[in-house]
C-alpha cells in the first residue's frame, strides 16, 4: 500500500508514492522507540504521555504492517492485545467519516494481527495466536488449534535456531 507524499507535487492532489521506507523497517524502528518510551511512563500522572506514545507506535506499526512487514503485524498485535491506547486507536477519515467511532474490539484486532505474524512463520506470532485461541480472545476458543500454534511456534523457533547454527 503506497504512502502518497505531496512534497514534490505541484497541485493539491497527492499522486507521488513515497518509497523511502519500502519494507516498513524505518517505521517499525520508530514505533519500537515510542512503544518502549510508553512502557517507561508508569505513574498515574504520566497516563496521557503513555497513551500518546502508544498511539504514535500504533500508527507507525500500521505503516510497517501495510508495507508487508510481518514484525509490524506482531508489534501491532501487542498494542491491541494489551489495549495500550486505552480504546483511543487511530481511525482514518475513511473509516468513520467524521463520526466518533466506538471503541474497537481490541481482541479481534490483536487476533487478526497475530494471524498475519503467524502466517509469516514468526515463532512469537504463532505463540501469541495460540494464546488467543486458547483463551477465546478475538475468536472462538479452540484448544486443538491453540496446541497446533504452540507446536508451530516451537518448530519455527527450532528452524531458525538450526539455520543460525548451520550458518555460524
Amino acid at each position: 500500500m503506497p504512502y502518497y507524499d505531496d512534497i514534490f507535487d505541484e497541485d493539491d492532489e497527492c499522486t507521488t508514492a513515497d518509497i523511502s521506507d519500502p519494507d516498513g523497517s524505518i517505521a517499525l524502528g520508530l514505533g519500537g522507540m515510542y512503544y518502549e518510551e510508553g512502557m517507561h511512563y508508569t505513574a498515574a500522572s504520566e497516563r496521557q504521555k503513555r497513551v500518546d506514545c502508544f498511539r504514535a507506535a500504533e500508527i507507525l506499526y500500521r505503516h510497517a504492517a501495510g508495507r508487508g512487514n510481518a514484525i509490524g503485524w506482531l508489534c501491532l498485535g501487542y498494542v491491541y492485545a494489551y489495549d495500550r491506547c486505552e480504546g483511543r486507536y487511530f481511525r482514518s477519515y475513511y473509516n468513520n467519516s467524521g463520526e466518533v467511532p466506538p471503541k474497537p474490539d481490541t481482541d479481534v484486532l490483536a487476533y487478526e494481527c497475530f494471524c498475519h505474524a503467524a502466517e509469516a512463520e514468526i515463532a512469537e506470532g504463532c505463540y501469541k495466536l495460540g494464546d488467543m485461541l486458547a483463551e477465546g480472545r478475538g475468536c472462538a476458543a479452540d484448544h486443538a488449534k491453540a496446541l497446533d500454534m504452540f507446536l508451530r511456534a516451537y518448530m519455527c523457533d527450532g528452524l531458525r535456531q538450526a539455520h543460525f547454527t548451520r550458518n555460524t
